[in-house]
């Protein structure tokens, strides 16, 4: 007799692959970034850099929200939110590299911003087994 409420392995690997590209965003960001931003923003970033770091983000949530609900297997769900992890989290490394210190305002927005990314990816959505 199966038990309605047993997640199935693709389930736990999912989370389990969530909660590390979550946790890696935020050691990233401390290690690599020298932790949160801090400091005055003189002058506007540039736009093109500014919009090459959200660019992840925007096509993560499109994946997360138009794709995904479409797919009805967890074979095929789990590339995808694959995909758009990586995405959301390209967001968080980009703004490191990307932005210099100088912005410190912009990268945080980014930052946070790719942190929600990856939290609208939280695995809910796979089938129980």
């Amino acid at each position: 007799m199966k038990n309605e409420t047993m997640r199935s392995p693709d389930q736990l690997i999912a989370w389990v692959i969530w909660g590390a590209i979550l946790m890696g965003l935020f050691i990233l960001q401390f290690f690599i970034g020298g932790g949160i931003p801090t400091g005055d923003q003189m002058e506007n970033p540039p736009t093109v850099m500014s919009l090459i770091c959200i660019a992840g983000v925007a096509i993560g949530t499109l994946i997360r929200w138009l794709v995904i609900p479409k797919l009805n297997d967890n074979l095929k769900l789990l590339p995808a939110m694959i995909v758009g992890l990586a995405l959301c989290e390209s967001s968080g490394l980009l703004q490191m590299f990307l932005l210099g210190k100088e912005y410190p305002d912009t990268q945080k927005l980014i930052f946070v911003l790719a942190v929600l990314g990856v939290v609208q990816f939280a695995p809910t959505y796979f089938k129980k087994a």
